[in-house]
């Protein structure tokens, strides 16, 4: 997995904020399998429930 983070100015024109892009790699899985693992994944990641709403995540797929 690799990760890319950013910082932008916000729409509200309220300082910054950040957003993520997580690129996933899953050897030895076909890609609709693989691509229902990360949603699941994502539906019950700690991490994603505390920064929901709050910073935009963008989740693909190698």
């Amino acid at each position: 997995m690799s990760a890319q983070v950013g910082i932008d100015p916000r729409d509200d024109g309220k300082g910054f904020g950040l957003e993520v892009g997580l690129t996933i790699t899953i050897p030895g899985l076909d890609r609709a399998r693989a691509q229902d693992l990360i949603a699941q994944a994502h539906g019950i990641c700690p991490y994603s429930h505390a920064t929901q709403g709050n910073i935009p995540v963008t989740l693909s797929l190698a």
